[in-house]
């Protein structure tokens, strides 16, 4: 009888490290968590973390009275983008300095004496998560499968039939850096591409603005490697114009600087591409390899939204700068700087602007710079009046992301992991009370559930790297 594999586990975050070993039985498909750990990442660079990754592994084994060579595979998820092919992270956020020097593989082989025959396998952390609800969670056997992180940064990842999909240049899933445009009182408050390209009074201009929007989000949420334009509008606009702004709004301008990946032409459908056909309304298909997305209620391209109106916060940001942790920091201070109120700039209503702002339960005990998203999310739970106006803006931006991705994949489970979900009382009825009203009279709301592996996510979707790896699934 074969032994029961060992493997370990990485969990690299913006403020902590995770680490664990465990027996995998793939039959049973049952993991048994032999032990593991936790610290914090000081800085989070390269420098200081890959030492005590190596350090937490050692004393791990250690503890389990196994060395480096009992290991089958280790698995790491990385709160960054990363380069699957090269298996390297690449640029980094600020709080993870210097990761797009190192490889953690070759480090991880070299301290540990490990041989080259055992795998040591990296990804995304939100890839990972949306993996771990597949083969760990509750989400096993189901055929789109969405994740989302929702912490100090927001992330994503997309599960299709078991495997991952990554787009054309490996960065699908970068949902927080969708583009939502505040525009004030000239429009209603949430309008789609259509409600734009249908407006007989908009100019050409205002229609390409919108569908330049439009086109930035495609490319963050789906990475392909072409998206194909067709159709009467797209025949008259500026074309050059259109490309080069919807290239600068996308993350990943590096892939597409060679200046051909979107044409503006009638062609057939290609592996990992778009096609998109705008007249009156905009209509498409997204395609993962040769296969289009033909899932019922899916590749809504025409009621993706582009702007948010009805607010005092004019200008364009992204989903990730409206809603996550890091975002809700942002707007404390942006307020405790404005308490002038002339031209606050901020998301809440004049009537919430009073003298008494800094009496909020969101201060108790600590100065602005103190507070973070978990003071936001108690106050709120507590009643206080401006922490849960707080909350209800960034939950509503998150849900306007949600809702694209939504609108273009229809999966079975959106996945939600992260920090911010531990207030799960608030955030998961908040999101889906947003998306009832965003999307379609059809809309199941119970689609959006938080990740059935609880505060355990971390470490169980760097175990999922590796056990996909060992099931050549990924």
């Amino acid at each position: 009888m074969a032994p029961i594999p060992i493997i370990a586990a990485l969990d690299i975050g913006a403020n902590t490290l995770g680490a664990g070993i465990a027996r995998w039985q793939p039959k049973q498909r049952k993991l048994q968590i032999l032990a593991q750990c936790q610290e914090t990442s000081g800085d989070g660079s390269a420098d200081i973390v890959m030492p005590m990754l190596v350090q937490m592994l050692r004393q791990l084994l250690r503890a389990g009275n196994l060395t480096p060579a009992a290991l089958s595979g280790i698995g790491i998820a990385f709160g960054g983008p990363v380069d699957y092919a090269a298996q390297r992270p690449i640029t980094p956020p600020n709080n993870l300095s210097g990761w797009d020097t190192v490889n953690p593989a070759d480090i991880l082989h070299k301290k540990l004496k490990l041989s080259k025959s055992i795998p040591i396998h990296m990804d995304n952390d939100a890839n990972a998560i949306a993996l771990a609800e597949t083969i760990f969670g509750d989400a096993g056997g189901l055929g789109m499968v969405v994740g989302s992180t929702l912490s100090s940064g927001i992330g994503g990842g997309i599960i299709h039939n078991g495997r991952v999909m990554r787009g054309g240049f490996g960065l699908a899933g970068e949902y927080g850096h969708q583009k939502i445009r505040f525009t004030g009182q000239k429009y209603a408050k949430l309008v789609t591409i259509d409600d734009l390209l249908q407006r007989g009074r908009l100019s050409k201009y205002e229609k390409m603005s919108a569908l330049i929007f439009a086109g930035i989000n495609i490319v963050n949420i789906l990475n392909p490697r072409v998206v194909i334009c067709d159709g009467p509008f797209f025949q008259q606009v500026d074309w050059s114009n259109f490309h080069y702004r919807v290239k600068r709004g996308i993350i990943d301008t590096e892939s597409y600087s060679d200046g051909r990946f979107m044409r503006c032409v009638k062609d057939k459908q290609e592996p990992q591409s778009v096609y998109l056909y705008a007249g009156n309304t905009l209509q498409g298909r997204c395609y993962f390899d040769d296969d289009p997305v033909r899932r019922s209620n899916a590749n809504r391209f025409g009621r993706l939204i582009v702007h948010w109106g009805g607010t005092n916060y004019k200008g364009r940001h992204t989903v990730e700068q409206l809603a996550s942790g890091n975002a809700l920091k942002w707007h404390i201070l942006r307020l405790c700087n404005s308490l002038g109120y002339s031209n606050t700039s901020h998301m809440l209503s004049m009537e919430a602007r009073t003298d008494n702002v800094m009496t909020s339960k969101i201060f108790s005990n600590a100065l602005p710079i103190e507070v973070d998203a978990r003071k936001i999310f108690e106050a709120c739970r507590e009643g206080d009046d401006l922490a849960r106006r707080l909350v209800d803006f960034s939950l509503r931006a998150f849900a306007i992301g949600a809702a694209n991705v939504l609108n273009i994949l229809a999966p079975d489970r959106y996945v939600i992991a992260g920090g911010i979900t531990k207030s799960e009382d608030i955030v998961i009825p908040g999101i889906r009370k947003h998306l009832k009203q965003i999307m379609p009279d059809d809309f199941d709301a119970s689609v959006i559930q938080r990740t059935a592996l609880k505060d355990d996510m971390g470490l169980y979707s760097a175990f999922s790297v590796i056990v996909a790896r060992l099931n050549n699934s990924t």
